[in-house]
């Protein structure tokens, strides 16, 4: 039972993406957890010697400047700064106090403030309580025993920078020490980790995305035309029945794509194209006629008295005429002329490079086809005949827009109706054609 509960898993995509996903995570979560120990235990140490050489390096070699400053503020301070505590020397210090006391209550300091720093702070204190004091009359005397004073809190405070730089330098080596085998560490594991997930992605891959590409690359070949190709897999699980949808997929478009096609820019009752495609038609010969500066045709045509066709023997018999007219007037015209249904008993047909005399004989030809043709609407009855009314308009002469075209184009066709059918009117100027009568 577990066996098969594992073989499932391993033929199901979700099983593949949860092995592979936990094969890929566990040593990324491993490397994780290693590196954080690695790099705590490492910084610790390195943040202490970071905090030692800024004690060491900015606050002392500060204090040794501000210390340098005190000989020659004491000789610019007036009695009146004196009197007020201000100047340059209460300046001065103020800011040795103040680096005096950062010193003072560093980490650094209380571990090694023995070694000078007490003294040149006892040093620095009874300096301190002589310069505040007014100026004597002994001013060579007094500055004598300021710069002894301060040579000795230097002394001082450079046998105390002395030890720190020692002792930090100390540190710092086992820091970088422990530093560099950390780095070893996190390094060794992170390469480990790498190759098992690398392992892991590669093993997904072969697993998932390798089927699932083949199976990409068999469906872009079925959807870029070629429906007698087929997709093929092994693959009992997801996969299997993937391909085998797109399978069944490209057998149902390649069973309905000459239907599609059809109803797309065809006509359903007459097959002839439809009012969509003949837009896309039209302006296609319009820019060639541009182009190459040839004229052409656009013909209107309209069944006469069609609806009476209709109230009479009916819609069935209806439709049966327009397939009729539907077809004489495709086998009337030249293989380069596109006739289109236009509307319920309206076609339209596109004549490229013809002129006026040439569309108006065609249009003759159309209308004496139609009237000469004995129609059998039903099973049993008397035949009859029909008749057309045609309007035609010429590009460029009667516009070189399509709105145009179709505009003069409509208005000869109301032109013949008026005129009561069973015309061919091209310019506003056509000659009544002969009439039939419809009843035969």
């Amino acid at each position: 039972m577990p066996g098969r509960l594992i073989s499932r898993l391993l033929h199901s995509l979700r099983g593949r993406f949860l092995f592979g996903a936990l094969a890929a995570l566990a040593p990324l979560i491993v490397l994780a957890i290693i590196s954080y120990g690695s790099f705590v235990r490492s910084l610790n140490p390195l943040d202490e010697v970071v905090e030692q050489l800024f004690v060491n390096f900015d606050a002392v070699g500060e204090l040794h400047q501000q210390l340098q400053r005190i000989p020659g503020a004491w000789q610019e301070t007036t009695d009146a700064d004196f009197q007020v505590r201000e100047g340059p020397l209460f300046s001065a210090i103020r800011d040795i106090d103040m680096l005096f006391s950062d010193v003072m209550q560093s980490s650094l300091a209380l571990s090694y403030r023995q070694y000078g720093l007490e003294d040149a702070a006892t040093e620095w204190q009874a300096l301190r309580e002589k310069l505040v004091a007014d100026k004597s009359d002994g001013a060579a005397s007094m500055l004598n025993d300021i710069n002894a004073a301060l040579s000795t809190i230097r002394q001082n405070i450079s046998r105390f920078q002395t030890k720190v730089h020692k002792e930090t330098r100390t540190n710092l080596y086992t820091s970088l020490q422990e530093r560099k085998d950390s780095n070893l560490l996190i390094a060794a594991t992170a390469f480990f980790g790498l190759l098992l997930s690398l392992t892991a992605i590669v093993l997904i891959y072969l697993a998932v995305f390798e089927p699932l590409r083949k199976i990409r690359r068999n469906a872009e070949q079925i959807l870029a035309g070629d429906l007698e190709h087929r997709v093929e897999t092994q693959d009992s699980g997801e996969l299997g029945r993937i391909a085998e949808a797109f399978n069944c997929m490209a057998g149902m478009i390649r069973s309905n794509q000459t239907s599609i096609n059809l109803h797309t820019i065809h006509d359903a009752l007459t097959g002839l194209l439809n009012r969509r495609e003949f837009k896309v038609r039209l302006a296609t010969e319009l820019e060639r006629a541009r182009r190459y500066t040839k004229p052409f045709a656009l013909m209107m045509v309209d069944i006469d008295n069609f609806t009476l066709v209709n109230e009479t023997w009916g819609h069935v018999a209806g439709d049966e005429a327009l397939r009729i007219v539907a077809v004489t007037l495709s086998r009337e015209v030249r293989p380069v002329d596109t006739v289109v249904r236009y509307g319920n008993d309206d076609f339209i047909i596109i004549l490229p490079e013809i002129g006026v005399d040439d569309a108006f004989n065609t249009g003759e030809r159309l209308r004496k086809a139609i009237t000469e043709h004995d129609i059998s609407l039903l099973r049993g009855a008397k035949p009859m005949r029909l008749s057309i009314s045609v309007g035609i308009s010429i590009y460029p002469d009667d516009g070189e827009k399509i709105e145009d075209l179709l505009e003069n184009a409509t208005i000869n066709l109301d032109r013949a109706r008026e005129l009561g059918g069973n015309q061919v009117i091209i310019n506003n100027s056509g000659e009544a054609s002969e009439e039939i009568d419809s009843a035969g």
